[in-house]
């Protein structure tokens, strides 16, 4: 571009303000072609006094970017030689630790002879820099600046290979760019030393330099410049205060960047391999669940002062740092990742009806006169903690919100921490209580057998009330253990799902008709009785209508066995229905006379199952054992089996068996 004063004048190029004249050519828009001498005296002569840290944009050449650059590195005053160099260093430092950053850089080629069927490509042809500006060593013999690489993350170059400079770092970056990279601030690479650059990633680009300056100086083309460059690299590495160097270790990935890079000296851009180190924010789980998924937990905000570090020193998983996250981290199937908000739910449903939930301990925690509530909090928490953790690690109370009263959920959690040492972390959510969320419908009933603790039984059933009549219920409840398997028996309009567990089902997830989720119920978990160990010896006397159980410890007198049903009932409803419902479909929540029970009936229940003829049944889903109520005992009904010591035999082992298992759950 061109500028004529006057009529008479000569003509002069629109360049910045300089300290000295530059002629132009002899007609408008004409272009001289001149190498980098003249770059440098422009560079020398322009006034900096506005400001040193403005974009050159006005010299007429499409490479005049990499021009400065060799201007830069080879004149120690240029004018914009610090900002220059700053934006260097960034680039460098970003290709070097790119795996460590999971930034997923690709190269492009571009081969200039491609192009020339559009005036772009043929103007960039036709104003080549000098042949001479090179320092690549095994350069083909065609011109070193004809054929170059693109870097690009996310889709926008960041910066391009150069012969000259190995690498011309790209200006103007996006907004995502800089939320990737923490040395890029206003769309520009800066000195990553003092913007960001974490302590241990220091040895890791020490390294990467020493091996970029010692692959530059093997056996470069023009000896002069590549000193120079080599010179800029160990300042750059210098200014690092790494005292020991380790041996670099290149990324294992044959082809890093997508595209492998020529003349071979450009392979020593090649990024240092990808350090795994340890999470400073691994959530602990409870110690007797092992996840097949870690949980990290991912809090901007918060970690860095919890954890007295910067969010670019806290590392969240393998090499990625908290304050630079990944667009995909998300995304990996090793792992999961939950922010602050991830921890709850979105709503939480409560019904007013006080102590609705008497096998979980959430009324307890929560302690107000008129309403249980399901616990809000993410499902897939179940994975990670056990009921008793949940209940040392969350508390519930009333508070006030925007939209009137609600129920503070708070949880705490154990993080990895550094040094071994772990951190305590808590977090809150509001939630306001909405008449949409009430639950109106009747609960189902819901139980567990045998309520044994944890570790000490390797079978358990689950009892769930699906009838669908009457309106339906408030809610069903989800598939309790990884290895659980489901029977549903219906009588009339009575129907229920059996569960049978591989292990003790400590929380469960409420879900709606729709399999929506609505909240979560941790279980109250028996204790282990301490000093309770012995020896039993135990006699059965099954009998044609009664059985009777006796029992001697050590070498003491016989005494009869108190059974009791070991049984949890995780809802209350009406305690006449649910006593039906317990007795004839499940584990009589009373052995009558109570107290006083055995002598118990001989008797099973095989209702809401379809008998098969000399099927053995199994126990609880197919036949249970049958504690009548005397006084309203019907022998009338086909489901009821009785004289199983005689006739019925297939009876015989899901009595014994349930009978076994009852002794076993009281001792």
């Amino acid at each position: 571009m061109v500028h004529q004063p006057s009529s008479s004048a000569n003509y002069y190029p629109l360049l910045p303000k300089t300290t000295q004249n530059f002629p132009g050519g002899n007609a408008p828009g004409q272009w001289n072609i001149a190498d980098v001498p003249l770059f440098n005296r422009i560079g020398s002569s322009l006034d900096f006094d506005a400001g040193a840290y403005n974009e050159i944009n006005s010299i007429p050449s499409p490479w005049s970017r990499a021009l400065q650059f060799i201007s830069a590195i080879r004149n120690p005053r240029y004018p914009s030689r610090q900002w220059l160099i700053e934006q260097y260093r960034g680039l460098l430092a970003t290709i070097a630790l790119s795996e460590n950053l999971s930034l997923g850089l690709q190269a492009t080629r571009i081969n200039l002879q491609d192009y020339q069927n559009n005036e772009l490509g043929r103007c960039l042809w036709k104003l080549l820099p000098n042949q001479d500006y090179n320092i690549l060593e095994g350069s083909s013999e065609q011109h070193p600046w004809a054929q170059l690489y693109l870097l690009t993350l996310e889709g926008q170059t960041i910066g391009f290979t150069s012969p000259a400079t190995l690498m011309v770092p790209s200006g103007y970056l996006r907004a995502e760019v800089e939320q990737r990279i923490a040395w890029v601030k206003n769309g520009f690479f800066t000195d990553p030393i003092s913007h960001g650059l974490a302590a241990n990633q220091k040895p890791l680009l020490a390294s990467w330099l020493q091996n970029l300056h010692s692959a530059l100086l093997r056996n470069p083309v023009n000896r002069s410049l590549a000193g120079e460059v080599a010179a800029e690299l160990d300042q750059f590495r210098q200014a690092l205060a790494v005292s020991q160097l380790a041996v670099f270790e290149p990324s294992e990935r044959p082809i890093p960047f997508g595209e492998p890079l020529a003349p071979p000296c450009l392979d020593a851009l090649k990024p240092a391999k990808m350090v795994k180190q340890e999470s400073n924010v691994r959530v602990l789980c409870s110690p007797e669940l092992t996840p097949a998924k870690p949980l990290y937990l991912i809090d901007q905000s918060n970690l860095p002062a919890i954890l007295n570090r910067p969010a670019r020193e806290i590392n969240v998983i393998d090499a990625t740092c908290l304050e630079h996250l990944p667009p995909n981290l998300l995304q990996r199937a090793d792992a999961r990742f939950f922010t602050p908000a991830d921890l709850f739910t979105e709503n939480l449903y409560y019904t007013k009806v006080k102590g609705s939930l008497p096998g979980t301990w959430l009324d307890h925690k929560l302690n107000l006169d008129n309403f249980s509530i399901l616990l809000p909090l993410n499902p897939l928490l179940r994975d990670y903690f056990s009921s008793q953790d949940l209940e040392r690690n969350v508390q519930l109370e009333p508070c006030t919100t925007p939209e009137g009263p609600g129920i503070r959920v708070t949880l705490t959690l154990k993080l990895s921490g550094f040094n071994n040492q772990a951190v305590t972390y808590s977090t809150h959510k509001n939630f306001p209580l909405k008449a949409e969320n009430e639950i109106t419908q009747a609960l189902p009933t819901l139980a567990l057998w045998p309520n044994v603790p944890p570790g000490q039984w390797q079978e358990y059933f689950l009892f769930v009330e699906v009838s669908e009549g009457y309106g339906g219920l408030a809610f069903n409840i989800e598939q309790p253990t990884e290895r659980a398997t489901q029977a549903t028996r219906q009588s009339g309009q009575e129907k229920y799902r059996y569960w049978k567990c591989e292990c003790y089902p400590q929380i469960l997830s409420a879900i709606d008709n729709e399999s929506q989720f609505l909240g979560l119920l941790p279980l109250r978990i028996p204790q282990s009785q301490a000093g309770n160990a012995g020896t039993w010896t135990v006699g059965v006397d099954f009998g044609t209508s009664f059985t009777n159980i006796y029992f001697r410890s050590g070498s003491s007198q016989p005494q009869r066995f108190k059974l009791q049903p070991n049984l949890l009932k995780i809802t209350r409803g009406l305690e006449d229905i649910q006593a039906i419902t317990y007795r004839e479909f499940f584990v009589s929540d009373i052995f009558v006379p109570e107290g006083e029970n055995p002598p118990l009936s001989t008797m099973l229940t095989t209702r809401g199952w379809q008998e098969v003829e000399a099927k053995v049944p199994d126990i609880i889903n197919q036949a249970r054992i049958y504690s009548p109520r005397l006084d309203k005992f019907s022998f009338d009904n086909e489901y009821i089996k009785t004289n199983i010591k005689w006739q019925s035999l297939q009876y015989q082992r899901p009595f014994l068996t349930q009978l076994l298992r009852l002794i076993s759950a009281k001792a």
